[in-house]
């Protein structure tokens, strides 16, 4: 529909200044209409946008969710992520719940949304509280959506099933299966995958979480020794230039006299 295209482009024009002067009301009124009389998801999506970070109208978290959940119902996929984020997140003004977190990215995973795909593999590889009850891990399901947004080319996807094969991480241990998507992560120079690829390959075995966490926390110290002995030659070098100075102001006042 033509009005719906021109509220739309009236829309995003006003609210980041393209063509036009920015107007963030201007920018709220269209996709407020488009969204209302027009049914448009896109708008839908906008409004969400809009409500949830405060951008020409007071920040509103259920105005937010109500957005999003109408355009999310038309099948929006990125209004089906938003929601799953936001229900995943410890949001202010919405309480979190997984159970709703693993609906709507399930439903945008459904639709090749390739970040929901991962964070849903990551809700189940990790679980949690959810109010009172506990969801528990479930890797088989995690395996499935990590392996379907891998097979896309997604690094995060392929570095963390590299991790539970060769770890064995609620699977039996598969070393060779875990070095397979180790090298797909590190041939797009994914350096996780590429210093635990040479750990391997050195030692035979995949590091261990303890052993991970232990150098982790040896290089954060050294790092920080680092900084520190920096700093002290630049205080050392401050402080000759402030004596340097000192000097020759009393070399020109024996002078003036």
């Amino acid at each position: 529909d033509d009005n719906v295209v021109s509220l739309l482009v009236n829309g995003y024009s006003s609210s980041w200044g393209y063509g036009v002067e920015q107007n963030d009301l201007i920018s709220f009124e269209n996709f407020m209409k488009a969204a209302t009389k027009y049914n448009s998801s896109i708008a839908q999506n906008c409004l969400g946008y809009l409500f949830l970070v405060g951008k020409g109208v007071n920040q509103n978290i259920q105005e937010a969710v109500k957005w999003y959940q109408k355009a999310a119902e038309q099948n929006d996929c990125l209004a089906q992520f938003q929601l799953g984020w936001m229900y995943s997140e410890n949001q202010i003004g919405l309480e979190k719940n997984i159970y709703k977190a693993i609906e709507w990215y399930t439903r945008a995973a459904n639709q090749k949304e390739l970040t929901a795909q991962y964070n849903l593999g990551h809700l189940y590889l990790e679980g949690g509280e959810n109010g009172n009850n506990i969801v528990e891990p479930d890797t088989t399901k995690a395996i499935k959506w990590f392996t379907i947004a891998a097979e896309y080319n997604d690094i995060d996807a392929q570095y963390e099933l590299g991790k539970i094969y060769t770890r064995g991480i609620g699977v039996e241990r598969d070393l060779e299966q875990g070095i397979k998507w180790f090298v797909r992560a590190a041939e797009q120079n994914d350096r996780e995958s590429q210093y635990h690829l040479g750990y391997i390959y050195i030692h035979g075995e995949a590091q261990t979480i303890e052993e991970e966490e232990y150098e982790y926390e040896n290089e954060y110290e050294d790092e920080e020794e680092n900084e520190q002995q920096n700093e002290q030659p630049i205080q050392h070098q401050e402080q000759i230039n402030e004596d340097e100075d000192e000097e020759q102001d009393e070399e020109q006042e024996q002078q003036q006299q």
